[in-house]
């Protein structure tokens, strides 16, 4: 929090990614294991003293079509075992 807030203003309700994006979980032998991975309906709770907390439940999105780049799925979605 505080070099994040050192290089920008942070405000109520921003959120600071600071590990893995998109479906990505890994274990203490840096592999994946689906066991780790965020499940629907599942809730992520952060909160910081003095300011307050956030609660957010997993939910579904409807599926992009026409993606390229980072809005790809995950590789394993479509090349299983990689």
């Amino acid at each position: 929090m505080e070099y994040a807030s050192s290089t920008v203003t942070l405000f109520p309700g921003n959120v600071i990614n600071s590990s893995g994006s998109g479906r990505t979980a890994t274990g203490s032998d840096n592999t994946r294991s689906g066991d780790r991975l965020l499940k629907l309906g599942e809730v992520i709770k952060e909160s910081i003293d003095g300011t307050g907390a956030l609660r957010l439940a997993t939910k579904t999105r409807p599926q992009r079509t026409g993606l390229t780049g980072a809005g790809l799925p995950p590789v394993d979605s479509y090349r299983p075992g990689r």
